[in-house]
């Protein structure tokens, strides 16, 4: 049973019953509510994901996973190409007596300041990934670009080469056998040691003979009193000229 409260009034001697005052409840009771309420919603923030979060959530795995599936290909990528500059370096470079790449060549570019600061402001893991990726990619347009120099260089010095080994004098001029070889030999009339500028195959008149290396006739002259009549022929690639 609710109780009343009643006052005193001095000026007429009399006793009267208080009003109640319902402001002072009211505020407080919605202030109550308004706190209730926030707690509430803030619960509800934390546990209750919308649909366009959990979309947005998917979606960053999604990329997560496809980011993560790229960096293993990338790894792919780079073993094939530290293969072909191994197979360069050791084999076609050895082969064609190209000079080595040195490894300042093959790591220019790396180092300097960070070129992938924007990706800090990702979280941790996702900013992980594509710095990695972002310099992979980097290393494998830097390997790609030299590897495609180098090959350049080996696809000319092979056709160099080519040309010079089929200018290279690498055959006999004729069928028979070598009375006289290339050096220091006794002079036939003399009896003395002198220097044999040639190499001598005696063949019957009429014998075919052939030059030892592709190249062109520089002259042609008949010399009495040395070697008769001869033909010269220049092999250009090769450095060297023979005489017949």
């Amino acid at each position: 049973m609710a109780h009343n409260r009643y006052y005193f009034d001095g000026p007429t001697l009399q006793w009267h019953k208080a009003q109640r005052r319902w402001v002072l409840p009211i505020v407080g009771n919605a202030l109550v509510c308004l706190f209730l309420a926030s707690i509430l919603a803030l619960f509800i923030d934390r546990t209750v994901i919308s649909p366009e979060k959990q979309a947005l959530k998917a979606e960053n795995r999604a990329l997560q996973d496809q980011l993560a599936q790229t960096d293993l290909l990338l790894r792919d990528f780079r073993q094939s190409l530290d293969e072909l500059a191994h197979t360069d370096q050791n084999l076609y470079r050895l082969i064609l007596q190209a000079d080595d790449i040195s490894e300042e060549v093959r790591q220019v570019g790396v180092g300097g300041s960070d070129p992938y600061q924007e990706f800090d402001r990702f979280s941790m893991s996702t900013a992980r990934l594509l710095r990695r990726s972002a310099t992979q990619l980097d290393e494998l347009e830097r390997q790609i670009n030299l590897q495609n120099a180098s090959y350049r260089e080996l696809g000319t010095l092979a056709r160099f080469r080519k040309e010079r080994l089929a200018q290279l004098p690498a055959i006999m001029p004729v069928r028979g056998l070598v009375s006289s070889y290339f050096g220091k030999r006794k002079h036939p009339i003399y009896g003395n040691y002198r220097d044999h500028v040639g190499v001598d195959i005696p063949v019957a008149k009429g014998s075919p003979v052939y030059a030892t290396g592709g190249g062109v006739i520089k002259m042609i002259r008949n010399a009495p009193d040395g070697y008769g009549l001869y033909i010269v022929v220049a092999h250009p690639e090769a450095g060297y000229e023979t005489l017949y």
